[in-house]
């Protein structure tokens, strides 16, 4: 694995987050929650005596489409992070997920923008990590102040992540040729991306 890196330069490309079903449906209302698709999750480490433990540290993956060869290269690497969740399961488990983890399409995000985001808890950084053999991967991570209050951090979290759903640019869907299983039946709950933005949460 490479060592992660950061740089300034990486704000200024276009980046993708998948839509993985069922990743992004709301448990409550069953339907797509934007800011679920969204959302920052902690980092966790595996202690010497082999528990997972929080970082503190929390981060949403992304992959960079400037450094793709193809838009279909990103509709892979989406199948491929797919494929990944359905593989942990099923070594964790011993069974296949019902629902499977299904890619349906990415949403490009201005990098630029979110890379000058502002914030008064957190230290915002966009970083080269690759997983799972695929190097175009990438997180957008926030670092915690020292002494912050949870609960400041929480809120900020929440407003970078509406933050970030402003920022992306298009919709770009799963072509029907690289359909292998639901994937037709399951476009009906992808939002466009005006869609997107107007299902914010107010708070």
């Amino acid at each position: 694995m490479r060592t992660s890196q950061d740089s300034g330069v990486y704000g200024e490309h276009l980046f993708a987050r998948c839509a993985v079903f069922p990743k992004f449906i709301s448990r409550e209302t069953h339907t797509f929650d934007s800011e679920q698709l969204f959302e920052f999750s902690e980092v966790k480490r595996t202690d010497e005596k082999g528990r997972r433990k929080g970082t503190g540290v929390y981060a949403l993956s992304i992959c960079t489409v400037s450094l793709l060869p193809s838009e279909f290269e990103v509709h892979r690497y989406g199948q491929g992070v797919a494929q990944v969740q359905n593989d942990a399961y099923f070594e964790l488990r011993g069974t296949d997920p019902d629902p499977q983890s299904t890619y349906l399409a990415h949403y490009c995000i201005d990098g630029s923008s979110a890379y000058h985001f502002e914030a008064q808890h957190h230290t915002i950084k966009i970083r080269w990590v690759e997983e799972h053999g695929a190097s175009c991967h990438f997180q957008v991570e926030l670092v915690p102040h020292p002494d912050t209050p949870k609960e400041k951090r929480r809120n900020e979290r929440t407003r970078l992540t509406r933050n970030l759903i402003r920022c992306v640019l298009s919709l770009n869907r799963l072509p029907e040729d690289f359909y292998i299983d639901r994937e037709e039946e399951l476009q009906s709950h992808i939002l466009e991306p005006d869609e997107l933005r107007a299902s914010i949460r107010i708070s």
